[in-house]
């Protein structure tokens, strides 16, 4: 279980990264893509805590694979949220 859990965040790492570099050397577009990814984040954390919310009330035995595979796409999400965290440290020093 840890196994898949550090693919995920940092396969997000590296996606992270992809995309930056990406967005990066483009020069016109870099604010239409962080607003893009920080829209996809908050529509990501409002279906995630809603499903998460409506399972708690259900039981949580029976729909366990759905938990475990929001919680897998929350770790790559952090490892994104991370990776840029990383890349504007890289940027500012």
């Amino acid at each position: 279980m840890k196994l898949f859990r550090f693919v995920f965040f940092f396969g997000g790492f590296f996606i992270s990264n992809l995309f930056d570099t990406t967005v990066g050397s483009l020069f016109q577009w870099p604010i239409l893509g962080s607003a893009f990814i920080v829209a996809n984040f908050e529509l990501f954390n409002k279906v995630y805590y809603e499903i998460v919310r409506a399972i708690s009330l259900q039981q949580k035995k029976k729909n366990r694979y759905i938990i475990r595979s929001l919680s897998y796409l929350n770790y790559f999400k952090q490892g994104i949220i991370y990776g840029f965290i990383v890349d504007a440290f890289k940027l500012g020093s």
